[in-house]
């Protein structure tokens, strides 16, 4: 009798500590985010996005300079809020989530009228119909978006 295929099984499913410890770590950490998202004002609280607990120090992050000034005003009161479940804390710090800059696209600048005749005057040498034939395409097409000078 043939046995059926195995499912897939989540990397969560399996009993490994490590994956156990990441977990642990991010509950801890999402419940020090919902706990002090509820001493903060609502205005204020939704602007916070993350909270990352590492040795002494506590990282608040947000994404804009505008909602860092008044969560580093309440900084007194986070702290206090969060020494009261977690004692070793000692610094609390926002930060701002960047996101990574937007390259500026850069338009192709289309070859200089002399480079679009040399390609012409090169037809006129080619031994090969089917390439003299897409140069020639490429020298009208270059043509046309090209800048008049």
């Amino acid at each position: 009798m043939a046995q059926p295929p195995k499912s897939f099984k989540l990397a969560n499913t399996y009993k490994n500590p490590m994956i156990a410890a990441y977990q642990g770590k991010i509950r801890q950490q999402t419940e020090f985010l919902q706990l002090i998202k509820a001493t903060l004002p609502d205005f204020l609280a939704e602007h916070l996005l993350n909270c990352v607990i590492s040795g002494k120090k506590c990282l608040l992050y947000t994404n804009t300079e505008e909602w860092a000034v008044p969560l580093r005003h309440h900084l007194p009161i986070i702290l206090h809020t969060v020494q009261a479940r977690l004692p070793t804390i000692e610094l609390i710090q926002v930060r701002l989530l960047s996101e990574p800059p937007a390259q500026a696209i850069e338009k192709a600048k289309p070859p200089s009228k002399e480079n679009i005749e040399l390609i012409k005057d090169n037809l006129q040498s080619m031994q090969d119909d089917e390439l003299k034939q897409a140069l020639l395409r490429l020298s009208r097409t270059l043509e046309s978006v090209s800048v008049p000078s």
